[in-house]
């Protein structure tokens, strides 16, 4: 099952969703005292086009777990990250969860050439509307598979595509993938912190120290671009 729901739906069922998404788009949209009028102007349109308005959130996360999925080819990685959300949000007793853009972007506005991006955004494109959509997607766990190749591809290689964050109604954690394919927690309730590490353990996602990118020997990520406005 996958069901599409706009923002507003979304972040008024998803709380700590909300909380993060705003936490977000107030460090990108913070403004340097020495800013120019021009760079202010410019700074307010983007706000308008990109930003929710969200109102402040009195969430404050506690704790930022790092976890990673160990699989030694990147080809198989978006199945093996899929099937490892998948028994760690069944044993968190979180029957779906909804990914959202972290900006009011719309999923497919990123049109890639790099064969893996290509493919999972054919993948995703049959399960969105026909017009640009921003929204959020609900998805039942049988059907993360679908989901998480185009959120891993996405935030490898398409560098102005925002963070898709993943949340619960009220499970006080929202996690997202980075571009190494480490899967953040942001931990809002303390008490959540250590039945999510052991769950994540057990399900072999391991908690790491730091990001690292364990599929390219360089410090370049292949197939990345960039998109300037």
């Amino acid at each position: 099952m996958i069901e599409c729901v706009d923002r507003q739906t979304v972040f008024s069922k998803y709380r700590f969703l909300a909380s993060l998404v705003r936490e977000s788009q107030d460090a990108r949209s913070y403004v340097d005292e020495n800013a120019t009028d021009e760079e202010r102007h410019k700074l307010e349109q983007w706000r308008t086009r990109a930003c929710d308005r969200l109102p402040i959130q009195q969430h404050v996360w506690c704790e930022n777990l790092l976890l990673e999925q160990r699989c030694p080819r990147i080809k198989d990685f978006p199945r093996a990250l899929s099937d490892s959300l998948s028994k760690l949000f069944g044993a968190l007793n979180l029957p779906t969860v909804c990914f959202v853009p972290g900006l009011r972007t719309p999923w497919l506005s990123n049109p890639d050439t790099y064969p893996p991006v290509r493919a999972a955004q054919s993948q995703v494109r049959s399960l969105l509307p026909t017009e640009p959509f921003d929204g959020g997607l609900v998805v039942d766990l049988a059907s993360l598979s679908e989901i998480v190749p185009f959120v891993f591809w996405t935030a490898r290689c398409c560098g102005s595509f925002p963070e898709i964050y993943v949340g619960a109604p009220d499970y006080p954690s929202v996690f997202w993938i980075c571009k190494y394919g480490v899967l953040h927690a942001e931990v809002y309730d303390d008490r959540t912190a250590s039945p999510l590490k052991r769950h994540a353990s057990e399900v072999g996602l391991m908690e790491v120290a730091c990001c690292t990118d364990r599929f390219s020997e360089s410090s370049a990520i292949e197939g990345r671009t960039i998109q300037l406005d």
